[in-house]
């Protein structure tokens, strides 16, 4: 009789264990089951006045007014369209082929881009899609290159940016690797594209913290706004400060979306452990801490430990505030549009106030909020299995073709408000010297097969590059 007591305890503790297990599976099914029935909406709009270029991208652009209508059974959660984004990229992806580029910048790191063309009868292919990936994405993303596919088949040129060390099959030749505001690779990519396609004009895309890079190149310096019709922002955080907190808690599954990258950053530092960690790399940046880089649990670890290093900062906190586009919002002249996900696990709400801000200081500026989408998500169409394009990539183009028609009828506002105007602004500080290539080296790579069949394996998801072209 003695045990008779604490064992039924213990029994009645399991069985109460099993129903809260049983009502929490119950309770989280019936909110899935309701989700499926919530209404769809057209997204939210934010500009400040209807001048002629809001009017005329709200007449160009159906898409903006139109409702966006997820994939039925997962699509309205954020963060199964972030996992699906993740795990996926695309749906059925078709592969273009491109051209590689590298440049040594004058640290000694040598950054890449690549090149995909379209048909040589496009419409289109005078104007250049200038884009700069999420964190640690390159060229060999399914995303990027399922959207390069489908930007060229409808007569886009498209430059995708590689962040460095991001590329499995490409070596880092100095103890360094992107960082979160880092735009001196991008900006060597857009002066490039520059001088190999002259008189091309650029639309610039970011996506996620390739919108805080872009974002921030255009407000960094107003001669970076040349030749640029417009910018687009997709899913960026603006000011990791205001969120840092945040994204450590576990609302929202922040907490473990935070964990994941963090152990997808530490991947990519330990497969160039040797050249980063080196004595080199301890001598021009002060490296002191590695191991608990490669024991980090968070991406605040990492940058108070590491990156800050490289961005010459003494703090993660100082790092962040020095590389948030912010900051640098309030110089940008040019149209911009700022796309976001309410229901986005990674980027709370009350980060949008930034683009929000620069509403009132540039009338051309529109900041858009979609319902469902999550981060980098955006799959619509089907009942489980999504369209092959997704909605993201349906608008981005749109919104290209409606700014390139603005351009070719003469009533953009770059052709009403000069770049010699532009140009007499005052210019923001905090630029670096940048080492820009003068002219293309007839240096190719000629592959035989077997070499070809070996690099095509090498390649993240099997993507086989058609040339590769070195610049000196």
């Amino acid at each position: 009789m003695s045990g008779s007591f604490p064992t039924t305890i213990h029994r009645a503790m399991e069985l109460m264990g099993l129903e809260w297990m049983f009502l929490s599976f119950f309770i989280g099914t019936l909110l899935r089951i309701l989700r499926l029935f919530s209404y769809t909406e057209k997204p939210s709009l934010y500009y400040k006045t209807k001048n002629d270029f809001i009017q005329s991208m709200l007449d160009s652009c159906p898409i903006f007014t139109s409702i966006f209508k997820p994939t039925l059974l997962w699509g309205k959660s954020g963060h199964l369209q972030t996992m699906v984004h993740a795990l996926m990229g695309r749906v059925k992806p078709r592969w273009p082929d491109s051209f590689r580029y590298y440049f040594e910048l004058e640290d000694g790191a040598t950054m890449s881009y690549d090149l995909f063309l379209p048909p040589e009868d496009s419409k289109n292919n005078e104007f250049t899609l200038a884009i700069c990936p999420g964190l640690a994405n390159s060229s060999e993303c399914i995303y990027l290159r399922a959207f390069s596919e489908y930007a060229t088949s409808h007569g886009y040129r498209v430059a995708m940016l590689n962040h460095l060390g991001a590329l499995k099959s490409e070596p880092l030749t100095s103890p360094r690797t992107f960082t979160y505001g880092g735009t001196e690779e991008y900006s060597h990519m857009v002066e490039h594209l520059k001088e190999l396609f002259p008189g091309t004009k650029i639309i610039v895309v970011g996506f996620s913290m390739g919108g805080n890079i872009v974002t921030k190149y255009l407000g960094e310096n107003l001669d970076h706004q040349r030749d640029i019709l417009c910018g687009l922002s997709v899913c960026q955080g603006y000011e990791i400060n205001k969120c840092k907190e945040q994204l450590m808690q576990w609302g929202n599954c922040r907490r473990i979306y935070t964990y994941l990258m963090t152990l997808n950053i530490r991947r990519l530092l330990s497969r160039h452990r040797a050249t980063l960690f080196s004595e080199e790399g301890s001598i021009k940046y002060g490296f002191k801490k590695e191991d608990k880089v490669f024991k980090a649990t968070s991406l605040y670890d990492i940058d108070d430990n590491y990156t800050c290093c490289l961005a010459g900062c003494k703090s993660a906190d100082e790092y962040y505030h020095a590389e948030s586009s912010a900051y640098f919002l309030n110089n940008i002249r040019i149209p911009m549009l700022f796309l976001n996900a309410l229901d986005d696990p990674l980027v709370p709400e009350c980060l949008l106030e930034y683009p929000k801000q620069l509403i009132e200081k540039n009338e051309n500026c529109i900041v858009m909020t979609t319902r469902h989408g999550g981060h980098l998500g955006f799959f619509e169409g089907g009942i489980f299995v999504p369209d092959n394009i997704t909605w993201l990539d349906r608008f981005i183009l749109e919104f290209a073709d409606g700014v390139i028609g603005m351009y070719r009828h003469g009533n953009h506002p770059s052709q009403v408000t000069t770049t010699t105007d532009i140009a007499k602004e005052d210019s923001p500080v905090r630029t670096r010297d940048l080492l820009f290539v003068d002219q293309i080296s007839a240096k190719s790579l000629n592959e035989s097969t077997a070499d070809a069949q070996k690099r095509r394996a090498s390649l993240k998801r099997g993507t086989l590059l058609k040339a590769t072209h070195y610049m000196q």
